[in-house]
């Protein structure tokens, strides 16, 4: 199975907070299962940056993101994501968001995990299957 993470989610286990442990613990079975967990490339500034705010070392930000599967996008995909437009809700959809969403799309995700209650409502809205875990949107 390919599992699209977003950044909310790949920061969680580091986070101390509720839904961290059963985060962590389902990436780890995941991986064990021989799932695929993949992310955009911008979960790299996104993670980084979250390490830095919350004094985690980027070295274990660089680790955690080493078990993804890093998405990279074209143009033509930024593109794409200016143009999608979350079944018209014009105002709604954010502009990482619409990245994250495009990036799913191209790493062909059958599930998505995120703790953003907004990017879920925007991925449920381009057709993707949420997995509720440990607190996740679904």
């Amino acid at each position: 199975m390919i599992i699209y993470v977003d950044s909310s989610a790949i920061v969680k286990p580091f986070l101390n907070e509720r839904g961290s442990d059963e985060i962590a613990l389902f990436f780890n079975e995941a991986l064990d299962n021989g799932d695929s967990l993949c992310t955009a490339i911008i979960a790299e500034t996104e993670v980084r940056r979250t390490a830095k705010k919350t004094d985690i070392p980027l070295e274990f930000a660089d680790k955690v993101l080493a078990e993804f599967t890093i998405i990279p996008l074209s143009h033509a995909n930024y593109r794409w994501a200016g143009a999608i437009g979350a079944n018209g809700a014009k105002d709604y959809l954010r502009s990482l968001d619409a990245i994250h969403i495009i990036a799913a799309q191209v790493c062909k995700a059958d599930k998505v995990i995120t703790f953003d209650e907004r990017q879920a409502s925007s991925f449920k809205s381009e057709g993707f299957e949420l997995l509720a875990i440990g607190g996740s949107y679904a």
